[in-house]
Parts: structure tokens; C-alpha cells; sequence
């Protein structure tokens, strides 16, 4: 049988971190973890898909982004946009 010698951590969830990062930087665009319905013209979705945990007090998140809108070259400018910021937000 095997106990807990330490205490869990919960990481905060990332997915949403992020979600309440980029709202106010773009509220007329849909910011989603999921696939929303009806899909609105443009929208960003957010998803973890991997990224490890360094040490037992710290996560190192990836977080992949999808852009839609109604031609390719609108949803190239939303990608940038929200990398740019996401780069620029640091740790």
C-alpha cells in the first residue's frame, strides 16, 4: 500500500488563463476551449496539448491555437494577433 507523503498540487487550468488573457484584447472575436455552435465567422480556439511538468511547483504548458474566419487571410491576422500578444505577456 502506498500513502501521500506530500500534499497535491493543482495547476491552474491554462486553457482558460489564457481565455481570460486575450478576451479584453479582442472582444469581437468568439475565444473558445471549444468548438462553439453556432461557429460564429471569426473565432480562436484554445487547446492544451502537452507540455510538461518541470518539477513538482512548476508547469510548463503548450498551448495551440486554431483561427477561423471567413477567408484565410483573416484567420492568418487573429493567429498572429494572439501570438504577438502571448508573447508579449511574459511569464
Amino acid at each position: 500500500m502506498t500513502f501521500l507523503t506530500e500534499s497535491p498540487i493543482v495547476f491552474p487550468d491554462a486553457e482558460e488563463t489564457v481565455r481570460e488573457y486575450l478576451l479584453p484584447l479582442r472582444p469581437d472575436v468568439r475565444i473558445a476551449t471549444r468548438v462553439p455552435n453556432p461557429r460564429p465567422a471569426s473565432w480562436l480556439r484554445i487547446m492544451r496539448t502537452g507540455g510538461p511538468r518541470e518539477s513538482r511547483f512548476i508547469d510548463r504548458p503548450q498551448i495551440t491555437l486554431e483561427g477561423w474566419g471567413p477567408d484565410e487571410n483573416t484567420a492568418s491576422n487573429l493567429l498572429e494577433d494572439a501570438r504577438a500578444w502571448l508573447n508579449a505577456a511574459g511569464g
